[in-house]
């Protein structure tokens, strides 16, 4: 066989399959409006079950049940006859039971079970006279078409359907239940899932740690809580209530020999961006990339600041593994943040991309605050030393925690 042979017996399957999803899709009708309903309303549990391949579908929609909201587990056929029928509450569990034939000897004794410990079941099956049939409550009937398999023995259109069938069942259940994004994280706490659906208020950093200020502090005691923090920014506070916030990017463009006679209040930006703790970290990092800034703060439902987070701190938990930032001039020193400065050069790791524009207004003092070396950078602003901001050093890292120069 040719390479073009062998893409299009591939095809030919995938296309088969597809077809068979849609005469699915086609057929569904009261039958599964029932099913869903006995699933909804049940006191127990949903056992699934099934032999062979059929078994292989049966552990993946009970997997996909459990994980949606709706309890589940998998039963084995051949198991249940020495002692796993244990495994089953009567008069309140729920059996869905896959065979495609309808006939899978196996099943006989659970079915005897169910019946006799009214156990209501489920049967997905492409013949609905069968033996499984017969004992089913409702029947979710298959459509009867071919298999992909050129043998017509491999087991292949009839589990795709079924896998969909189950998938079906699972996800209409959680609509139903009004299952949110919140329960879901509930039971993904590990994995990228987990990560995705991390909220701020798992990340922000709180206490002692949060640099706050008053409106009318001078910006040489300002400069010292940020530097203290080592955050980048100082929430300013009025009456409990966050009302702006002094970053870095506003010590730049309100640089100069004065800056220190100022107070906070005219140097913040007022009405920052902040988030509710429940916001999920990922929308919190589209926020933060979308608008630039590096730092955001955490607010309660009256305004009042509870946390505050960095970029590093989502970028670090693996909340997205590569982000760009879209609207930043070409120009000037390019670095990288995340888990141990990811970026270019070191593929597959979590990281940020930023062009960070060059300001000799800003120069050397500004990186000596970020450095913590305070008491240089004040001199420099007080003298007006403020030179041109330093070019990329190759391999050498950045001041800034988790931040380091793109080999040139």
């Amino acid at each position: 066989m040719s390479e073009t042979d062998h893409v299009t017996g591939g095809a030919s399957v995938i296309l088969a399959e597809a077809r068979a999803l849609e005469l699915l899709a086609g057929s569904l009708d009261t039958g599964f409006s029932r099913a869903v309903e006995l699933v909804l309303h049940t006191t127990g549990r949903v056992a699934v079950t099934g032999m062979g391949k059929s078994g292989h579908v049966a552990r993946k929609t009970a997997a996909t049940l459990a994980s949606t909201g709706t309890p589940a587990f998998f039963i084995h056929p051949s198991e249940a006859g020495h002692g796993d029928l244990g495994m089953l509450a009567p008069s309140k569990d729920v059996l869905v039971a896959y065979s495609n034939s309808g006939e899978t000897q196996e099943l006989a004794i659970i079915l005897n079970f169910c019946a006799r410990y009214s156990i209501p079941v489920i049967g997905v099956t492409a013949r609905p006279g069968s033996m499984l049939g017969r004992h089913s409550e409702v029947v979710a009937a298959l459509p009867e078409v071919p298999e992909a398999c050129p043998l017509g023995c491999a087991p292949t259109t009839s589990t795709a359907m079924m896998l969909a069938w189950g998938d079906a069942l699972a996800l209409t259940l959680l609509s139903a239940r009004g299952f949110t994004a919140e329960d879901f994280r509930q039971y993904h706490p590990g994995g990228k899932l987990g990560t995705r659906l991390l909220s701020v208020a798992e990340l922000m950093h709180t206490g002692e740690e949060v640099p706050l200020a008053s409106p009318d502090t001078p910006m040489s005691a300002a400069l010292m809580t940020m530097t203290a923090k080592r955050l980048g920014c100082v929430g300013i506070t009025e009456g409990g209530v966050l009302a702006g916030i002094v970053t870095d990017g506003d010590l730049r463009r309100h640089m100069g020999p004065d800056l220190l006679n100022r107070s906070a209040r005219d140097v913040m930006t007022r009405n920052p961006v902040s988030f509710p703790p429940e916001t999920l970290a990922a929308k919190a990092l589209a926020v933060m990339e979308a608008r630039g800034i590096t730092n955001a703060f955490v607010v309660s439902s009256d305004g009042a600041p509870e946390g505050v987070i960095h970029i590093h701190d989502l970028l670090g938990a693996g909340v997205a593994w590569r982000l760009h930032c879209p609207n930043e001039p070409k120009s000037g020193r390019t670095a990288t943040a995340g888990l141990g400065g990811a970026g270019p050069g070191r593929p597959g790791r979590p990281g940020l991309v930023r062009t960070i524009p060059e300001e000799p207004e800003a120069g050397r003092a500004l990186s000596s605050i970020q450095a913590g070396k305070t008491g240089k950078a004040l001199s420099a602003i007080l003298a007006g030393k403020a030179g041109k901001a330093r070019k990329p050093v190759k391999g050498r890292k950045d001041e800034r925690p988790g931040w380091s120069k793109v080999p040139g």
